[in-house]
């Protein structure tokens, strides 16, 4: 659906090399210039500024490579809904944050689609912002999330609590069970995700709920993805506080060790949350087999629907 140079100039503004252009596309580096030049002509300015063989984006071109993200989005989810219709299916867009996405949402995506063959889920797994702001436009027909949210905005059911488990290297801490009170007052060392807002807030609740010394800000090491706490945290670098759905594979792996702390567990909610303006039916039908077909391993919310 989008045309051809628009597809080669994301490219082209990808590497800034119309030589690699040439060899990622099948085409012959002239006619890619030549498809540049076309669009640049039809748009009546210039996009990349050419120096020898180097080219870099221009002002207008920085904004057409991130508008061109958007485009092609659109285009992956016009196409999608387009094949759900053609196959006679209906599609919903479903949402979860990191963690509640990536380690419940996905599993459960699977699950209901072979029960639901005449349906299709379409998942998006985003930051929490993100999340409720698709949601509140209506680009999403459900959210699975365990960051904070509005309760007054939106709708929500409880779905089962996430434990937050302290990890660390093998053989980083002496015992699986200690004192989070006393790590802090020894200097202990924290790598913690900076997007993980939900997690942080967890664990800086927990240490002013018991009283604890507050974490020294030079005692920690913000990071901007699990997989990079992940690393840190193997190499030493301090303890975390993960999901321990998140570090499953890693605990079983050896490479990763979980522990508890003396104080006691941190656990957060992981809620379903939607709007009055979705389509109800859909939304308490996927909940309800969602509970339903829960692991074992998660913990149960007590309680009902609450608004």
């Amino acid at each position: 659906m989008i045309e051809r140079s628009l597809s080669i100039f994301r490219t082209a503004a990808a590497v800034c090399n119309f030589t690699e252009v040439a060899a990622m596309s099948g085409m012959t580096q002239p006619n890619v210039t030549k498809q540049i030049a076309n669009l640049e002509s039809r748009l009546g300015m210039q996009l990349f500024q050419r120096t020898g063989r180097n080219v870099r984006l221009t002002p207008a071109g920085e904004v057409l490579r991130d508008e061109c993200e958007h485009l092609f989005a659109m285009e992956a989810d016009i196409m999608r809904k387009l094949r759900s219709a053609n196959e006679g299916k209906r599609l919903y867009p479903v949402g979860g944050t990191a963690t509640a996405g990536s380690f419940l949402l996905i599993g459960m995506n699977a699950v209901y689609r072979k029960s639901h063959p005449n349906r299709d889920l379409h998942l998006k797994i985003e930051p929490p912002e993100t999340l409720y702001r698709m949601l509140a436009a209506g680009e999403l027909a459900l959210a699975l999330t365990d960051a904070p949210y509005d309760h007054a905005f939106f709708l929500s059911e409880p779905y089962c609590m996430d434990r937050l488990r302290p990890v660390f290297a093998p053989g980083y801490c002496k015992r699986k069970t200690f004192s989070l009170g006393e790590y802090i007052r020894r200097g202990g060392e924290f790598v913690l995700d900076e997007s993980d807002a939900g997690g942080r807030l967890e664990l800086e609740r927990f240490v002013r709920e018991h009283g604890l010394p507050e974490m020294p800000p030079s005692k920690i090491t913000e990071v901007c993805s699990s997989d990079a706490v992940k690393i840190l945290v193997q190499a030493g670098g301090g303890i975390s506080v993960l999901s321990e759905l998140a570090v499953e594979n890693e605990v079983k792996a050896g490479t990763l060790q979980s522990g508890s702390f003396a104080e006691g567990d941190i656990l957060r909610r992981v809620d379903f949350l939607y709007t009055a303006d979705g389509d109800q039916r859909f939304i308490h039908e996927f909940i309800q087999f969602s509970r339903k077909h829960m692991g074992r391993s998660l913990i149960r919310v007590p309680g009902g629907p609450r608004g």
